[in-house]
């Protein structure tokens, strides 16, 4: 009976220490899940994120360069080329003929020629920025203000029997001389917010997303002298004049992005593509005249014109740029430069809003009536050249 006992109590506690060693067994690897879990969700924390609506997602690690205190400046010398629409001011024929009464002349067909207009040179420009980092997810805000002029002056002699034909005077005359002057300013200022993140090992885009705000100043003035009536000499003192001018500002929404390509060695590829829709108001204006200063001769009062005009209307733009770039850290990594530079193209739609005004009779005598047609360029301002960059985050 004893026996039987003993062996009873050998099974019970071979029973009991079968169910604590499982029992330590689960607890233990309970407690090997809990941290292995616990370190893979803080793993998953470093590449990802938990949205406004709690749905957890893979993140974007940050690809800015950001200084000690978060601020950084810039400053983009430019020297860059302006091109704008309807600058042409007059055409030359080599077969204009005057008609036997020496008041009045003809274009002989066919009329051959060239066509005079303003280019615009190359010229220095600015631009210069200021921003800072927010302390919540990396986002950087910026403005940044661009100055940009140029001005143009050219002109076209002929002889007779060639002559200078306007396309800026409600009449189209012959002339000898004609001379134009052209000024284009260009200001503009850019608000812009922005988080620049890596999308595989070696390349960046910084998405961006803001306001834009531009003035464009496009002017013109034209001169004619002597027309050409070679049999009457005193005509050579009736001389022709204009000045044609348009004011654009506009306002509106702009976004884009910049794609950083590094090479190596603290060098980089950089593209750049923005647009944005202005809505812009223009004035335009247009004064134009022949003087008629022939003494002891009885003319009827000169051509005058004065016309205003002013619209609103929405004026597209794109801004493209492509460029190399150069960065380090300095200072024991409290300081960032950035240098570099690149090709770059502003362009504005519609933008020029200048007058046109043209005849419907190519007679001399003032004293007929007529109606002059007047219509607007709508024409295209653009810039392109270098831009050079360089950039202190501090």
């Amino acid at each position: 009976m004893a026996f039987k006992v003993s062996v009873g109590m050998k099974a019970t506690f071979r029973w009991l220490s079968c169910l604590a060693f499982v029992m330590l067994g689960s607890q233990l690897l309970a407690h090997s899940m809990e941290d292995r879990i616990t370190e893979l969700e803080k793993e998953m924390q470093e590449v990802g994120v938990t949205n406004p609506q709690g749905t957890f997602g893979a993140g974007f690690t940050f690809a800015g360069t950001e200084g000690a205190n978060g601020w950084y400046i810039w400053i983009d010398p430019l020297y860059w080329h302006a091109k704008a629409g309807a600058t042409e001011y007059a055409y030359s024929d080599k077969t204009v003929s005057v008609l036997a009464n020496q008041n009045d002349y003809f274009l002989r067909p066919p009329i051959e020629g060239r066509v005079k207009d303003d280019a615009f040179g190359w010229d220095w420009g600015l631009r210069v920025g200021l921003g800072s980092y927010f302390f919540h997810d990396n986002w950087d805000v910026n403005i940044n203000y661009t100055w940009f002029e140029s001005n143009d002056s050219s002109g076209t002699t002929k002889i007779e029997p060639s002559a200078v034909i306007s396309l800026k005077l409600p009449d189209s005359v012959p002339w000898r001389h004609a001379r134009s002057h052209h000024d284009l300013n260009y200001n503009n200022v850019n608000l812009e917010i922005g988080r620049e993140y890596f999308l595989s090992r070696t390349i960046s885009a910084r998405p961006e997303i803001g306001l834009k705000s531009s003035w464009l100043y496009d002017r013109q003035n034209v001169r004619y002298s002597e027309i050409f009536f070679p049999n009457l000499p005193q005509f050579s003192n009736i001389n022709g004049k204009m000045k044609d001018k348009s004011v654009m500002w506009g306002l509106g929404p702009r976004m884009g992005v910049t794609v950083n390509g590094y090479i190596g060695d603290g060098f980089s590829l950089v593209g750049r593509i923005t647009g944005a829709l202005l809505y812009s108001y223009t004035r335009s204006s247009m004064s134009a005249g022949i003087d008629v200063n022939i003494p002891n001769v009885n003319l009827p009062a000169p051509i005058r014109m004065h016309l205003r005009s002013t619209e609103h209307h929405f004026v597209p733009t794109a801004q493209m740029m492509l460029g190399l770039i150069w960065e380090t850290y300095i200072n024991d990594k409290r300081q960032h430069i950035t240098l570099g530079a690149g090709y770059e193209v502003e362009y504005f739609w519609r933008a020029n809003q200048t007058l046109l005004a043209g005849d419907t009779t190519t007679s001399l005598d003032f004293s007929l009536p007529r109606r002059i047609s007047v219509s607007k360029a709508s024409e295209d301002i653009m810039f392109y050249g270098l831009t050079l960059k360089a950039r202190l985050d501090f």
